[in-house]
């Protein structure tokens, strides 16, 4: 609009102990970024952030990071401003957000207090604008919080092996290593894997044993609990895969890049990035319900390698998936074949002995 430059000019002389200049700094903000001045929404946000901080809550600091994320020139500016403080917890009641009284913290929400976490922009900019060569890198990133690093690690590192890219996979062990040190004997046996197919099950064997890992980040709390447990609300072992895949969203490269508010894309990311990432993803949930997936996996690789002494543990964990990790209409029988396999080919085997049922959808 026309007078919009009137409007912010009018804005910027709202002095900061006004009780409006938090919002009318937030709304010129918004106009800058709706109308592309992404040169003019740094200066002005890393200016406010510098010079009065105090005169925003953390929830209007959120808002303002989110802003700068989007106008973020490079993958540094935007590892930056991707790390957010919640401003407060609630509960996901059927998507209604209830707040969480302090009264009612438990030790792991008071552990999550002035933690830093990823919120739902920069978790779908991860998920699913970027590709794993660029993961990789903001895993590497020191400016990134140890739990955050650890989540976009495991997220970069199963999301590699599940692709195929095991050249992706290998890179990203040392770094794994470090964050999730317990799984460094199984990421051992990964590495000294000869070739691909073996390399693939090692890392579904892991991934049985640690049904936290998930081939994304989270966004907000996420899953509680070590990646080694199992998650009591049954979001083990991926639990979102088990939804349809979403439609595709692949730049034309005809176009000039847009930045659309209901799907964040920063600025740095190009249209080769971004087809290359979409693709990865679109390939992800092209694998189904993760339960499944596994069934497939371990059945193939216990049929030809019927010696290998992972072989029954492995369908135990599987049939335990079914029962523990997000199904569909096809699961029940991809258990039933995980417990059929593990009962006629080991029968006195401890596994089976812990394997006494299969589970229906």
């Amino acid at each position: 609009h026309e007078k919009v430059p009137l409007l912010q000019a009018a804005a910027a002389k709202i002095l900061p102990t006004s009780p409006a200049f938090a919002s009318v700094a937030f709304e010129s903000g918004r106009l800058d970024l709706a109308a592309g001045r992404f040169a003019e929404v740094r200066t002005r946000i890393d200016d406010l952030l510098r010079k009065y901080p105090t005169r925003f809550n953390r929830s209007a600091l959120n808002l303002l990071h989110h802003q700068r994320l989007m106008a973020a020139g490079d993958l540094a500016d935007f590892v930056a401003h991707s790390q957010r403080i919640p401003a407060g917890f609630s509960w996901d009641d059927g998507g209604r957000e209830i707040p969480v009284d302090e009264a009612e913290f438990g030790d792991e929400m008071k552990a999550m207090r002035g933690k830093a976490l990823f919120d739902q922009d920069a978790a779908l900019i991860l998920n699913r604008r970027m590709p794993v060569a660029l993961l990789r890198e903001v895993a590497s990133s020191n400016a990134l919080a140890e739990n955050l690093r650890r989540d976009v690690t495991q997220a970069a590192w199963l999301r590699s092996v599940l692709l195929g890219n095991n050249a992706s996979a290998t890179a990203l062990v040392p770094g794994l290593k470090a964050l999730v040190p317990e799984m460094t004997p199984l990421l051992n046996e990964y590495l000294k894997a000869g070739d691909p197919a073996a390399k693939k099950f090692s890392a579904i064997y892991a991934w049985l044993k640690f049904p936290g890992l998930e081939p994304v980040v989270d966004a907000g709390s996420g899953r509680g609990g070590a990646l080694s447990e199992q998650d009591s609300y049954r979001d083990n072992w991926w639990c979102s895969a088990a939804n349809a895949a979403p439609a595709p969203d692949v730049p034309d490269a005809k176009k000039p890049l847009e930045v659309p508010t209901d799907k964040p894309v920063p600025l740095f990311l190009t249209i080769a990035q971004r087809a290359t990432a979409e693709k990865e993803f679109t390939a992800l949930f092209s694998l189904g319900a993760a339960p499944n997936y596994l069934s497939r996996q371990v059945i193939e690789w216990a049929t030809k390698n019927p010696n290998d002494p992972r072989v029954p543990e492995a369908l135990h964990l599987v049939v335990k998936s079914t029962r523990y990790g997000c199904t569909d209409k096809q699961t029940g029988k991809w258990s039933k074949a995980a417990y059929d396999f593990l009962h006629q080919h080991y029968p006195q085997s401890t596994w089976a002995k812990q394997t006494p049922y299969w589970f229906k959808d």
